[in-house]
Formats: C-alpha cells, sequence, structure tokens
C-alpha cells in the first residue's frame, strides 16, 4: 500500500470514529477493529468528546418544558497491532462500546425534573487474523466486557443501581484486500454478551425496597467497513452497521412489576450508514468529508433516558503525518430525529442535535 492509501486510509477511520456519537440505542464506538489492518507494529490512541443539545416540551398535562436530559460525555480508545510472521497478526483493542448519560435539571419547573441515569460499559478485545495469498483473510478473538448502570426517578421517588459485571463475548470477520489499489473490504461479527449485575432498587409503590440480580444482554452487532482507492490521492469509504436491539432490556424487577413495562428497552434494531471521501492534499496531510445516516423507528423506541430517534450527520475529518507519527482530527455534526416520549409525561423532542470531536495520535513502532 503507497504512503498516500495509508495516509487516507488514517483519515476515513477517524471520520468513521467521531460518526459514531449519538447513534442508535447505546452505541458509543461503533466497535472498531482497523488497527487490525495496519501495517508493522502500530499503536494508537484516540478520544471524542460528544456534546448533545436534546430537549423537549410536555404535550399532556403541564405542558412543561423536559428541560436538556442527555449529558456531554467523552469516549477513549486505545489499540495495539503487530505481527507475529507474514501471515499471522494480532491486535489489542479497547473501546467503549456502550453508554448512556442523563441528567435532568432537577428545577421542580421542568416535566421530567431530576431523572438521572448513567450507563457506562468498557471492552478488551484480543483479535489473531490469519492472510491468505488469494487477499482474503479472516481472523476473530475474544472480548472481555464491563456493564454498569444507575438511574433515579424523583417523581416516583425510585432508585436503581448495578455494581459491574464482567462477560465474555466473540468477535469473528473475513476480510479482502487489494493494496495497490487500497481496496479493502471486511465483515465483522461483535456476539451479543450476558450480563448479570446485582441490582438494588428503592421502594416502588407498594413493593419493598429490594437487591435482585439483574440480566441484561448487549446486542449482536455487524459491520460491514469498506474502502477503495477510485484516483490517485482519493479514497472512498464508508460502513453498514447493524445492531440486534430489538433483543435488548434494561428490566429491574421492581420498576418492571410496578410499571409493567422496562426501564428501557427498544422495538427495532438500528442499522446505520457511512459514506465518505478523503482526499490527499498533500504527502504529509489529508482531508475527509462523510456523512452518516440512521433511519427514524417507532416512537416508541424512545425514553427519556434516551430520547433518539434517526439521526444524519456530518464529519470532516484531517490526518498529518511526520516521520513514525501521525495525528488525526475530526469535527461531526448531527441533526438529531424528531422523536415522541410517553413516560413519564408524554413530551415532544423536536430540532435538536449534537456535536463531537475526535482525536486520534498514531505511532509506528
Amino acid at each position: 500500500m503507497t504512503f498516500t492509501a495509508k495516509l487516507l486510509g488514517a483519515t476515513a477511520t477517524a471520520a468513521l470514529f467521531t460518526s459514531a456519537a449519538m447513534a442508535g440505542g447505546l452505541d458509543r464506538s461503533g466497535q472498531p477493529v482497523n488497527a487490525l489492518f495496519e501495517e508493522g507494529r502500530h499503536l494508537e490512541f484516540s478520544t471524542a468528546f460528544v456534546r448533545p443539545s436534546l430537549d423537549g416540551v410536555a404535550t399532556t398535562g403541564s405542558s412543561r418544558p423536559t428541560g436538556e436530559g442527555p449529558e456531554d460525555y467523552t469516549m477513549l480508545g486505545f489499540a495495539y497491532k503487530d505481527d507475529i510472521n507474514d501471515q499471522l497478526s494480532y491486535a489489542i483493542i479497547f473501546d467503549e462500546p456502550y453508554g448512556s448519560d442523563t441528567k435532568y435539571p432537577a428545577t421542580g419547573t421542568t416535566a421530567y425534573s431530576g431523572i438521572t441515569s448513567e450507563l457506562n460499559s468498557y471492552a478488551l478485545t484480543g483479535l489473531l487474523r490469519y492472510e491468505m495469498p488469494s487477499g482474503f483473510s479472516v481472523y476473530g478473538g475474544l472480548k472481555m466486557q464491563s456493564l454498569n448502570a444507575e438511574a433515579a426517578i424523583p417523581a416516583a421517588a425510585y432508585t436503581v443501581s448495578t455494581d459491574t459485571d464482567y462477560a465474555l463475548g466473540y468477535v469473528a470477520g473475513v476480510a479482502y484486500e487489494r493494496p495497490e489499489i487500497a481496496l479493502r473490504v471486511a465483515l465483522t461479527y461483535h456476539s451479543e454478551i450476558d450480563h448479570e449485575n446485582s441490582t438494588t432498587e428503592s421502594a416502588l409503590g407498594t413493593l419493598p425496597a429490594a437487591t435482585n440480580n439483574l440480566t441484561t444482554t448487549t446486542p449482536d452487532a455487524i459491520n460491514l467497513d469498506f474502502q477503495t482507492g477510485v484516483a490517485p490521492g482519493t479514497l472512498v469509504f464508508g460502513r453498514i452497521r447493524w445492531a440486534d436491539y430489538s433483543e435488548f432490556e434494561l428490566a429491574p424487577a421492581n420498576y418492571t412489576t410496578g410499571t409493567g413495562s422496562p426501564l428501557s428497552s427498544y422495538e427495532d434494531d438500528s442499522v446505520s450508514y457511512t459514506l465518505g471521501i478523503g482526499r490527499a492534499i498533500t504527502e504529509n496531510f489529508s482531508m475527509a468529508f462523510s456523512v452518516n445516516y440512521e433511519d427514524k423507528g417507532p416512537t416508541a423506541d424512545s425514553s427519556a433516558l434516551s430520547p433518539l430517534n434517526g439521526r444524519i450527520g456530518y464529519t470532516l475529518g484531517g490526518t498529518y503525518t511526520m516521520d513514525n507519527v501521525s495525528i488525526t482530527g475530526g469535527i461531526s455534526y448531527t441533526d438529531l430525529g424528531d422523536t415522541t416520549v410517553d413516560s413519564p409525561e408524554t413530551a415532544e423532542y423536536r430540532d435538536n442535535d449534537a456535536i463531537a470531536i475526535g482525536l486520534k495520535i498514531a505511532f509506528k513502532l
């Protein structure tokens, strides 16, 4: 692969990382495996800061504003890749695959006053890749993932919190490459992971405070990543991601019994699309632009803890390389789809958006 193709590939990777912000369901990182395809010994650190602007207006009862709920958050990533021999290589990847941060202002004058929630997950994945002379390669490995959550609904005098659970999943994939034209198509499967958290809930209605086990399954997902050179110094890249959110629910025992519904669930799966183009500006600097899109689902998919329903976003990124170090940055603007939230009070969310800024530093060792 030429130097220009590698430079453009780094830009494309950053554009995908930044555009993962505010994706469907609880998606955060997009579960990338791009580091596995780097040449030689490779080390990278990445971070993204996301600032959503999300609020609504109650359409029943008081017609009060909801207040801004989803909070700013930061994602961190790390990857190390090395070759074992001409055909075998491995990578170790750290990411934050799923998450949610919500804190509505406790003013007493807003419809969702004081509602808070937090869900955190961290994953460490080890991958082994075998390359064949035909240009095809297969890869796979194990993923260790942690998960914990908490929430509070002051209007119901309800709180719930869990401990941190660790569980195993796996990753499997196949790829085809033609380095002379910077072509790569990679299909990656991430398995679902079952977590069992010890959960403490406060009293709810006639139900006393209780400690139970909460079983939560993070969704299995498939990523189809592709890139190819289309002209000297020009690269087209993209991704299609499917995640099985119709099987996900967060259902603490007291809350589900008392209200008749889980704390958080999704009726449909999440499918998102990204398409972009990169261009080498000089021998050391390239830029990329991408569009990411996710179709709207039923409004019943939305909740006060995650009032999202579809999106379209635009990402601009650039990579500067000097010697064995490359620095990649990107900024993304996302127009979030309109939605209706049914609980705890029906509210409409309109004209919301989010901004994300990403940075990645990579080293050839």
